[in-house]
């Protein structure tokens, strides 16, 4: 499946939930997939292109694509560092 053509939504930013983000997992074994999948892709095709703004956004499409693929996302939970403080009502 070629990446080109395929527009996937990044999964960088915050979620709709509130205190939960969504981060990429970058451990060591998944960055090297990234890195395997992007020497092994066939780059001629956009090498050949001649205008910038098609060269470009096919390229983000590449990246992207492949970074979707190699690199899992989950979510995580920010908690607050300073504990809400509830006072008594008298």
């Amino acid at each position: 499946m070629s990446p080109v053509g395929n527009t996937l939504p990044t999964p960088i930013g915050v979620s709709d939930e509130c205190g939960k983000r969504r981060c990429f997992d970058c451990r060591e074994a998944n960055i090297r997939n990234l890195q395997q999948a992007l020497s092994d892709y066939n780059w001629k095709p956009l090498l050949a292109e001649n205008d910038i703004e098609s060269l470009y956004s096919a390229f983000m499409k590449v990246i992207n694509w492949h970074v979707n693929k190699c690199i899992p996302v989950k979510m995580v939970k920010i908690k607050h560092k300073n504990p809400q403080i509830h006072y008594p009502i008298n």
